[in-house]
């Protein structure tokens, strides 16, 4: 994934400008249409985009996202983050993630049981 996304004065202007009469209408017709909360319908792309824009950082000066700061106000936002793509990848490798969880816990509970 790129750390940096690269400014592109074409792709900004369309997506300023191109589909703002079908995205009304759309509005006008659904009331569901673009409301906060709603991308949880489509979870793969979600959650693709929030690590996509909270691990990127923009440089075009004319973006609202100029800079972006690269950690969470909340604490606990990366944390149902990562546990939304643990679902997403599949319980094979959740079993496989807790197995190698369990030894981590496992070896420092023996750790400071011989230091001390």
């Amino acid at each position: 994934m790129k750390l940096v996304r690269t400014p592109s004065f074409k792709k900004s202007f369309s997506a300023r400008t191109s589909g703002r009469l079908t995205r009304s209408i759309k509005r006008s017709v659904n009331p569901y249409y673009a409301k906060k909360g709603t991308g949880w319908l489509h979870p793969h792309r979600k959650l693709y985009n929030e690590v996509y824009q909270h691990s990127t950082i923009g440089i075009n000066p004319m973006s609202k996202h100029h800079g972006r700061s690269r950690t969470s106000a909340n604490g606990g936002h990366w944390l149902w983050l990562v546990a939304g793509l643990i679902l997403v990848i599949g319980l094979p490798y959740l079993i496989q993630i807790a197995e190698v969880i369990g030894v981590i816990i496992f070896l420092s509970v023996v750790l400071k049981a011989v230091s001390h």
